[in-house]
């Protein structure tokens, strides 16, 4: 779980049946949003470009730059979803400095997603989809 014994906030929990909307592209998201239990699919411009698996942080982007949602965030199972105001995670990253780098893979994994979408996008992606991945792997 990602909260201490000695949490300074009260996230708010809620559930979403298979099919509903958790986060909404291009709305304001002031929340960080953790899964605590199921699996969502993520979309952007209603194409799918990613999922969310149980215990993995979302929303963080657009809370911590104050930028909009990147992507839509449908439930594919039953999910337990657990937000927490932006201030109150910054509060419990203090507290917990572990959760940097789930924080970190998290919106790393965002980007990957989206680089790959934008690169399958282009005439010649394949080959250019190749050339990134293998320069990130050396890096």
């Amino acid at each position: 779980s990602l909260l201490p014994e000695a949490a300074p906030l009260n996230p708010e929990f809620r559930y979403f049946d298979a099919g509903e909307t958790i986060v909404r592209e291009n709305e304001a998201g002031n929340e960080i949003l953790t899964l605590s239990d199921g699996e969502a699919e993520v979309s952007v411009n209603g194409v799918v470009v990613g999922e969310i698996c149980s215990d993995e942080i979302f929303g963080a982007i657009a809370a911590l730059t104050g930028t909009a949602r990147t992507a839509t965030v449908i439930a594919r199972t039953p999910c337990m979803v657990f937000a927490v105001p932006k201030d109150d995670f910054l509060e419990l990253v203090k507290n917990r400095p572990s959760l940097i780098e789930k924080l970190v893979s998290g919106m790393a994994k965002t980007i990957v997603s989206l680089n790959r979408r934008i690169v399958a996008e282009q005439p010649d992606g394949d080959r250019v989809l190749q050339t990134k991945t293998s320069l990130a792997e050396e890096s």
